[in-house]
């Protein structure tokens, strides 16, 4: 088929940790036989000195971008008509290099009002998968008016975790799960070896990750003989960082700043177990890929990560915001090997590529199908 995507966040040049599951959906489906193009309006706050236009998208997925200033940088609904726009100009661009599309797909309701605005116009099916995590919570405002428009206008809507889904399903019946699929061949067993057992957690130091949890959680299993590699930076860090010291865990915590993503396999594969403390979470692609590369798990019950950790199969799951029970939880991962083969192929047989890609195959034929029959 030829695909159109339509991503809700994306790299452009300067964030490079930016949409990097998106990229990688497209590299798969490409793969697989499709023709896949991204089409991402990049509407910004500030421009910080970038060029504004329509240029071919960094980083070896083929498609487009344009970049503007906002006019209405503080006014979400001000915002819609601009990106929409924008994406006409992309749209007509893209389908006079590449063709019509058969179908478009669109990640997260964030982009979904122009995204469901430009299919009405050229009279296109939309297949629309839902990662935001905001929505785990109940929406209001500018996102419900998003969410509630996307999943109107969507000719199949997919959410990527069962929670989630459950969630969506409050709003649209027939909302079906398609999880986010791992990198097999990135993400693969290379022990690194070290002393004593590490603990590793990886994502945006932010306060909804609860790194802080962690960390009290890390105290109080005191296992003297234990490491927790923190990677990732964000607004949190000082604060991470002050309260390390307070716990008097400095020479037993390592700060590894931001991970890129060609870094992150040896950031799994020199751990003992990954552990998200996280309160919300729509899916958990650190927990797929720690487990592709054959590293048990330790998660919060936030959402997405039910869809994925299988207590006693692939790791273990805890209450969210529960310290204690988090300690627990890494006494017992200290003690506890599992067969890192078993973990990866696991994994690979619920979110590897062929698996999602044939998931995702069938929402396209759905969605075309459906359309041509409305």
């Amino acid at each position: 088929m030829n695909v159109f995507v339509i991503p809700s966040w994306y790299d452009t040049g300067d964030k490079p940790h930016c949409g990097v599951f998106f990229a990688e959906q497209a590299r798969a489906l490409i793969r697989a036989g499709h023709r896949v193009h991204l089409l991402y309006p990049d509407l910004r706050f500030k421009l910080g000195g970038l060029p504004t236009g329509v240029f071919s998208l960094p980083g070896g997925v083929p498609g487009l971008f344009c970049r503007r200033r906002s006019l209405t940088p503080f006014w979400e609904r001000g915002r819609w008509p601009q990106r929409r726009w924008m994406l006409e100009k992309l749209y007509r661009r893209a389908e006079q290099e590449w063709g019509r599309p058969d179908v478009v797909h669109l990640h997260a309701c964030t982009m979904g009002v122009e995204a469901v605005w430009l299919c009405q116009k050229h009279r296109l099916p939309l297949v629309y998968t839902e990662h935001y995590s905001a929505l785990m919570r109940e929406p209001h405002g500018a996102l419900r008016e998003q969410l509630m428009r996307t999943l109107a206008g969507a000719t199949v809507a997919a959410a990527v975790s069962r929670a989630l889904q459950e969630r969506l399903r409050e709003f649209r019946a027939d909302t079906c799960y398609i999880p986010n699929l791992v990198d097999a061949e990135r993400f693969a067993p290379a022990p690194i070896p070290h002393g004593g057992v590490v603990f590793g957690t990886l994502g945006n130091l932010i306060p909804r990750k609860r790194v802080d949890l962690l960390l009290r959680a890390f105290a109080k299993a005191g296992l003297e003989n234990a490491r927790l590699r923190i990677g990732g930076d964000g607004p949190e860090r000082e604060r991470l960082e002050r309260l390390t010291e307070s716990l008097r865990l400095k020479d037993r915590v390592e700060f590894c700043g931001a991970v890129p993503y060609s870094r992150a396999p040896a950031f799994y594969n020199a751990c003992n177990c990954l552990v998200s403390a996280s309160e919300a979470e729509t899916f958990g692609m650190t927990l797929i890929e720690a487990l592709a590369c054959g590293v048990p798990v330790l998660s919060a019950r936030s959402g997405g990560p039910e869809s994925i950790v299988v207590p006693g199969q692939n790791g273990w799951l805890v209450p969210v915001g529960d310290a204690d029970a988090l300690a627990d939880g890494l006494r017992e991962a200290a003690g506890r090997p599992f067969d890192p083969a078993a973990l990866r192929a696991d994994c690979i047989a619920r979110f590897g590529e062929g698996v999602v890609v044939r998931q995702i195959e069938q929402a396209y034929q759905k969605a075309v199908y459906g359309y041509e029959r409305a």
